[in-house]
């Protein structure tokens, strides 16, 4: 299977005549057995979307795992997400706004059963 030519090919102006001078890039490199992509900063949802989309057919095409930094998807309140952040002797996690009660409920549960077997490694 062939990778599709690129719909959209770079537009190349003048530095003198060019909408925006900087313009985001992506970091792909193949290291330690898998896929590191450095994601730029993406203002529209829907692009970020394509570009994850676009990765992990890359990753299926070459058959390799992906690894994902740089910059997290802008906030839209379609999506829901969490964070790890490790502070000397504590380690902070936030959940997700969560509607009502049973919600709250069944993310802590979900985050302490992956605590729960992570722990048994």
């Amino acid at each position: 299977m062939e990778p599709a030519p690129d719909p959209q090919p770079a537009v190349l102006h003048p530095s003198d005549t060019a909408p925006v001078l900087i313009r985001p890039s992506l970091c792909v490199q193949a290291r330690e057995g898998r896929l590191h992509v450095f994601l730029p900063f993406i203002p529209v949802l829907a692009d970020y979307l394509d570009l994850i989309g676009a990765v992990e057919d890359t990753c299926r095409y070459v058959n390799m795992p992906v690894w994902v930094e740089g910059y997290a998807p802008s906030s839209d309140p379609r999506l829901r997400s969490f964070s790890v952040t490790p502070d000397p002797g504590v380690l902070e996690v936030n959940l997700p706004p969560a509607s009502n009660w049973t919600s709250l409920k069944r993310l802590t549960q979900c985050l302490m059963k992956k605590h729960a077997k992570s722990a048994d490694r």
